[in-house]
């Protein structure tokens, strides 16, 4: 629907205003793309496959054949491009006799930029809030949630990288970061450890990530003085406002490559005249897809 004078009475009033305002929105939101590979795209989807390790060496008596192990396929993993679109018309009569507001059709082109930029960011903040539920399109390769009960491809073995409902505390991180020690493993069954990195949650929490992380002396909302063992690990604190509030995941060094945003259209933008109806009409759209190619580098807690 166009934007036209009878809208816009005190645009195009001769009484004198002050200059309009508006409340405008963040342009960023939360900063996901510490935690993402973003790729170009050139394709209608994009696909991808991982395989599996040969497994263990096997103990071989003397003179007895060699043990020769196989690898195999992985699922396929896609990424299928869905289109966003965001734009407005003015009508030339409110572009001609508006007095009142600030240049309209800049105004608009920014606000379009709003949206697109939200738009992202939420996209992206939505595989996480559906990390342990959410309907089928929220599945991995295997068929289960980022954060779930996973069957190992090869091995038959299972790893669930969701922790017991608890709030996020000094010791509940410290059990996230124990699993990354020694609660993680290849579809082959073997060991696989990696380092903690990236702390995400939900900025109510950030009073309690604050005092778990920073300080330096000792553990947080305790009498003894036993030192804050967590300050050597780095970890980095991304709030997301988009999560649910309980919601906490520790990804480790490795996630980066998990976590796949393909651009296939970035934000283009078109200006036209619209000849019939005497306006002007600016639209922008893009294109991408964002997907979790593998589970293996997070660890999720519902919260409590």
């Amino acid at each position: 629907m166009a934007m036209v004078t009878p809208e816009f009475a005190r645009a195009v009033s001769r009484q004198i205003f002050q200059p309009a305002f508006r409340v405008s929105c963040d342009t960023k939101h939360w900063s996901w793309e510490q935690l993402a590979t973003i790729k170009q795209s050139q394709a209608a989807l994009e696909q991808q496959f991982g395989f599996t390790g040969v497994g263990a060496a096997v103990a071989t008596n003397e003179l007895s054949p060699f043990y020769y192990g196989r690898f195999q396929e992985l699922p396929t993993a896609q990424w299928i491009h869905t289109k966003y679109t965001l734009g407005g018309m003015v009508s030339q009569e409110l572009i001609e006799d508006n007095k009142n507001l600030p240049d309209i059709v800049s105004s608009l082109g920014t606000m379009i930029g709003e949206g697109h930029s939200y738009i992202r960011d939420y996209t992206v903040a939505n595989l996480f809030v559906n990390a342990f539920s959410g309907g089928t399109s929220y599945y991995l390769y295997d068929s289960a949630y980022l954060c779930a009960a996973h069957t190992l491809q090869k091995s038959g073995g299972s790893v669930t990288n969701y922790l017991t409902a608890a709030s996020l505390s000094f010791d509940n991180l410290w059990l996230a970061i124990n699993f990354t020690a020694y609660s993680m493993f290849t579809h082959e069954g073997l060991p696989l450890t990696d380092a903690p990195k990236w702390l995400l949650y939900h900025p109510s929490q950030n009073k309690a990530v604050r005092k778990i992380l920073e300080t330096d002396r000792g553990e947080p909302d305790t009498a003894d003085n036993n030192k804050n063992t967590l300050t050597s690990y780095n970890i980095i604190p991304v709030p997301c406002r988009f999560f649910t509030t309980t919601h906490w995941f520790l990804a480790t060094t490795r996630f980066k490559e998990d976590l796949v945003f393909y651009d296939r259209i970035s934000k283009e933008v078109k200006e036209d005249a619209d000849f019939d109806r005497d306006a002007i009409k600016i639209r922008s759209r893009v294109r991408f897809s964002v997907k979790f190619k593998d589970w293996m580098h997070i660890v999720g807690n519902a919260g409590a």
